[in-house]
């Protein structure tokens, strides 16, 4: 260890100095005290003495500063220059013991730029010096440098606070917390620190001068007196977080007073909170209302404004005049209303959109058409290919297969005269970005057309259709080993049925499954090993509890007799895994091992107590629940990752607090904070909490304008959210009118599925029977023209049956349909809860879980899923 310093370091802050003299204390002999003698030892002429004193003093610390700080105004400059220098480090909390890498990253901070500064702190955090962080921020002068770096170090703060707090030095965490910056966020650590250690009332008996006021803000938040905190932020001029306290007890229209346009004409977000708190106060909009829309909807086909103006339409529930606009722009754009009307079911309207005549579609002449279009301008393709794409996996999906005919000799052309071309439209045709979901028919026949015997193309192929799957060669090979027989089309057959491409109904995934099981059951261990990770990166990918849990035990099963492997390291989707298979005892074991590993995570204890809960060990459970609600510290992350945890074991009632805590204790102008709101409007809608649900859903609705959602049929849904559940909130006050508004809810989007989550189950428990078997009946309709008119459409068949499943109608056609859905995809989890559904809709509690754990095998990450096991389990049977 050196110990030498640097000017450079001593003079780089400005600190107070003492007498103009060193008087040296005496002690009771009459002889100087030992730090006089090591402060005098610092102007001594023999350059070992003075680093010894150096040293000695260094090792005292903060005892000595004051003698120090005296000693900066005396004769003899090389004490002054040392004794700055010790000064500086007890201020930075630096010892000799201090690592050389700190040191120097120290030394660097004092001299770098802001940016720097910033890459600095970050190097300090992977080195966990938490108090030289947090030291060099409260000596830093600059305020651009504390700006720029503040965010960082409250994170520091709460970091360093959850170690102390893990290793039950509760005192050194308040001390973190209190060193870190001043503001909401460090401010709201603290009152979670409070709140969680029984002293929250006390702070605020002593935050009662107008100079605590944020503090005050702060602990009335983290104590959840909304009403409280909503005065305390009017007195801390904080008016968004007042609104936020407003928007919970019921009133969202001050929180949208406070938003700024962050996108687009000041004059259209003043239009769009004008439009929404008319609504909101159940005043009819009409179209001179949006009169003043029209000159923005009127600007050129590529100002974003136009399609924010439009956006307001659909934002606000005037989906004709909206469509009306939308399907009038740029004709490249014409497939996103061709989907938009597919969604909803409004088949006639999309097929017009493209040019084709509903009552005789004549999709041959519109593939050629369009097909001749791209091979002749090729390098203005990029419509005409979004265009052929969108008619192909339109046709897939409605299952009129048979018209993919028209679309070969184009594609075998395009193949033959520009691959590169081809490729890109092939990949799309396997699975399209937008839809998540594609052609797979028609890719499958191209594919093998274009690469036929040739290895090479076919490594194109699969490069393009896999591009995602870095183990797609690895298993093409294993697959040609698996059944040597089997043609290059049968393994890409095979390889879309394993990885969930398209519908299955012969169960080839099953059949492969098992060859692969049986090839590795043969193998030798680490041969076996090999493939065993192969298959649990597989099993991720899709979504396949038994395959995913199989391989993971068989790995494990290896890594526990080999003692130089660290197993707390599994995979985090292994812990999930376990925990949608009801293998709480596992899971809790290995969450345990977690904890013991990285005791100040939060969300780990929070699955830990998940498990345990299940287990039936209540007490344990409680001990793992304070520990999270310790170490979150009002971090919207960490919240959000707890409420994650409780939701996964089905545990919502928890789930539901840690949302709302987050909303009402963090800044409502992060992403974490947004996405903490729509799982809370979810939460509250679910539980018939009308009047919270109607405020959140509105300001998530505005959120949609703000963030500009594109979807239209998104910005409806986001509408219906919104008024159902204010019309259902006001039905007692103003009955005529509110059932006047959930008439036009359901007219809106009569046969979209969502209508079925909460909607009819909400009309039957207000008692408003005949309004529901109405409006449910005339869904009804609709969806019997569609699947009487596409036959082999199964996720039409699956959304009538879902629609009549949850309104408790029509259930035996509901089953009926559902199950010419399953006999297409057997193992597509949508279409097995819909069925669960059902039986659950007869009573039949134990019929409805095996379906569900089903659906679970099939996608096990699946928090809706999760939900509705739950629901399955615990709750009670839906009322007729």
């Amino acid at each position: 260890m050196r110990f030498a310093w640097c000017v450079a370091v001593c003079i780089s802050i400005s600190l107070t100095s003492g007498p103009a003299a060193v008087t040296p204390a005496e002690d009771q002999a009459g002889q100087p005290d030992q730090v006089s003698k090591l402060i005098e030892q610092l102007g001594d002429d023999h350059f070992k003495v003075r680093e010894e004193a150096t040293r000695k003093l260094w090792t005292m610390g903060i005892e000595v500063e004051p003698r120090l700080r005296a000693a900066l105004g005396g004769t003899n400059p090389e004490v002054s220059k040392r004794a700055s220098f010790l000064l500086r480090k007890i201020a930075l909390d630096v010892t000799p013991d201090t690592p050389e890498a700190v040191l120097g990253l120290i030394e660097r901070f004092n001299q770098a730029g802001r940016d720097d500064k910033l890459r600095i702190i970050y190097e300090l955090e992977g080195l966990k010096a938490w108090r030289q962080i947090l030291k060099l921020y409260s000596l830093e002068t600059k305020e651009d440098v504390k700006m720029r770096v503040r965010s960082r170090v409250e994170q520091v703060a709460i970091r360093a606070a959850r170690e102390s707090i893990a290793a039950e030095k509760f005192q050194e965490a308040l001390g973190f917390l209190a060193m870190g910056p001043k503001g909401a966020a460090g401010l709201a650590a603290i009152a979670e620190f409070h709140r969680t250690h029984g002293s929250l009332n006390a702070e605020l008996a002593k935050a009662t001068g107008p100079e605590q006021v944020n503090l005050r803000l702060a602990l009335l938040r983290s104590s959840g007196q909304l009403a409280a905190a909503r005065k305390a932020a009017v007195e801390a001029r904080e008016p968004r977080i007042a609104a936020v306290m407003d928007m919970l007890e019921g009133d969202p229209m001050p929180l949208l007073r406070t938003c700024t346009a962050s996108d687009g004409p000041p004059s259209l977000h003043a239009l769009y909170l004008q439009l929404a708190e008319k609504n909101w106060n159940g005043v009819p909009l009409t179209s001179k209302d949006f009169d003043p829309l029209q000159p923005f909807i009127r600007g050129s086909q590529n100002d974003p404004n136009r399609n924010l103006g439009i956006g307001i339409y659909f934002l606000l529930g005037e989906a004709a005049a909206g469509e009306s606009h939308f399907i009038k722009l740029d004709p490249i754009d014409a497939f996103h209303s061709f989907r938009y009307f597919d969604l909803l079911e409004r088949v006639p309207e999309a097929l017009k959109v493209m040019g084709l005549n509903p009552d005789q579609p004549d999709y041959a002449a519109w593939v050629e058409k369009h097909a001749k279009a791209l091979i002749d301008h090729p390098d203005e393709s990029d419509k005409e290919q979004n265009d052929l794409v969108e008619m192909a996996v339109f046709l897939e999906k409605r299952g009129l297969r048979d018209q993919l005919k028209h679309f070969e000799p184009f594609l075998a052309k395009l193949a033959a005269e520009d691959s590169e071309v081809f490729l890109t439209i092939l990949n799309s045709l396997f699975r399209n970005e937008q839809t998540r979901s594609g052609a797979i028919t028609l890719a499958k026949k191209a594919a093998v057309n274009f690469a036929g015997d040739d290895d090479a193309k076919w490594g194109e192929v699969l490069d393009g259709v896999f591009s995602d799957n870095q183990s797609a060669g690895t298993w093409w090979t294993w697959l040609g080993e698996l059944d040597p027989a089997a043609s290059r089309a049968d393994r890409l057959d095979g390889l879309m049925a394993l990885l969930r491409y398209g519908n299955d109904p012969g169960s080839l995934r099953k059949k492969w499954i098992k060859r692969v099981w049986d090839s590795i059951e043969a193998m030798p261990k680490e041969k076996a090993r090999e493939k065993l990770n192969l298959m649990k990166d597989f099993a991720l990918q899709s979504n396949d509890l038994d395959s995913g849990l199989k391989a993971w035990d068989q790995l494990f099963e290896d890594i526990e007799e080999d003692e130089e492997e660290d197993i707390t390291d599994r995979s985090f989707s292994y812990l999930l895994y376990l925990s949608a298979a009801g293998r709480w005892q596992d899971a809790a074991t290995l969450w345990m091992k977690r904890i013991e590993k990285n005791p100040s995570r939060p969300d780990f204890h929070a699955y830990a107590a998940t498990c345990f809960r299940r287990m039936g060990k209540d007490q344990e459970a409680a001990k793992q629940d304070e520990w999270a609600d310790k170490l979150a510290l009002a971090d919207p992350r960490a919240g959000i990752q707890i409420a994650q945890a409780y939701s996964f074991s089905g545990d919502f009632e928890r789930a539901g607090q840690w949302w709302e805590r987050v909303i009402v204790t963090t800044s409502p102008d992060s992403d974490l904070w947004v996405s903490a709101l729509t799982l809370h409007g979810l939460d509250r809608t679910g539980a018939g909490d009308w009047k919270r649900a109607a405020s959140v859903n509105e300001v998530l609705a505005y959120n949609g304008y703000e963030n500009g959602v594109e979807t239209p049929s998104v910005q409806l849904r986001l509408r219906v959210n919104a008024d159902f559940t204010r019309a259902l909130s006001r039905l007692k006050t103003d009955r005529e009118r509110s059932i006047r508004v959930l008439e036009r809810c359901h007219s809106l989007l009569p046969a979209d599925g969502s209508l079925a989550d909460y909607y009819f189950p909400a009309l039957r428990k207000a008692g408003l029977l005949p309004q529901h078997d109405e409006w449910f009946e005339r869904s009804w309709k609709i969806m019997e023209s569609v699947i009487k008119t596409y036959p082999d459409c199964e996720n039409s068949r699956n959304t009538a049956a879902w629609l009549a499943a949850r309104a408790v109608r029509h259930l035996d056609e509901a089953e009926e349909q559902v199950d010419k859905a399953l006999s297409v995809s057997p193992e597509q989890a949508a279409y097995l809860d819909t069925k669960a559904e059902i039986l659950f809709a007869r009573k039949d509690r134990k019929g409805a879980l095996e379906l569900s754990k089903q659906s679970l095998v099939s996608d096990p990450l699946d928090d809706s899923l999760r939900r509705q096991f739950e629901r399955y389990r615990t709750g009670p049977f839906p009322t007729p």
